[in-house]
């Protein structure tokens, strides 16, 4: 590992190793190998070697380190802390986009169902298609933020009631007391009117289409 860390500085240097061993063992707790012995024999180690480098005794070599990562098929960022996934096939994608393993592993299964032979293989084209062209049309139609901010957004409520308000100042500076549920229902019905747009100028885009092809 010392031949994976030159120009860094040595705080630099204790932090990847300090991030290694907590990594290492994580990856051998959570992979198939639980025990210091299978983790050992697995890659050709005594389990003491194991146990000396998750408490910073030892530090392996390039080769040992890849034979580790390999065996516990975690990315090599990830044991080194520049990574937060431990997969290796999402490495890529989470450095690029930043979702969370779990929303990256559920795209993954939308792509490996658009090749099976069956019915969810349709479904799966279309979830994807879906998701892609809200994608792109997000800087015209806003309907991820709209979602966002009804899923995340929270108010300072006052209770009246048992009716949750929130306090809104209005164009003349006075504050007017707006009941949060019809705070969320404008919040939908928004995200409704955009995809009905969305949907209207889906629809106008393939006629024109069907219309070249048919010239």
């Amino acid at each position: 590992m010392n031949k994976m860390i030159t120009n860094v500085s040595e705080q630099e240097k204790k932090g990847s190793i300090e991030m290694f061993q907590k990594r290492l063992k994580e990856a051998r707790l959570n992979s198939s190998l639980k025990s210091k012995d299978a983790l050992a024999k697995a890659v050709g180690v005594n389990r003491a070697t194991i146990t000396n480098y998750e408490t910073g005794e030892r530090k392996p070599d390039i080769d040992r380190f890849i034979d580790l990562a390999h065996t516990l098929n975690v990315s090599y960022d990830y044991l080194l802390g520049s990574s937060n996934t431990p997969i290796r096939e999402y490495h890529d994608t989470k450095e690029m986009t930043g979702l969370p393993d779990n929303a990256i592993k559920e795209l993954n299964n939308f792509v490996k169902e658009t090749k099976d032979e069956t019915g969810l293989k349709e479904v799966a084209i279309d979830i994807l298609k879906t998701i892609g062209y809200l994608i792109e049309k997000e800087e015209e139609y806003h309907i991820f933020r709209t979602i966002s901010y009804f899923l995340f957004h929270t108010y300072e409520t006052t209770d009246l009631l048992g009716q949750e308000f929130v306090e809104i100042p209005d164009t003349t500076g006075a504050t007017r007391l707006i009941p949060v549920s019809d705070l969320y229902n404008a919040s939908i019905l928004e995200i409704g009117r955009q995809l009905n747009r969305l949907k209207e100028d889906k629809d106008a885009e393939n006629k024109t289409m069907n219309n070249k092809k048919k010239k």
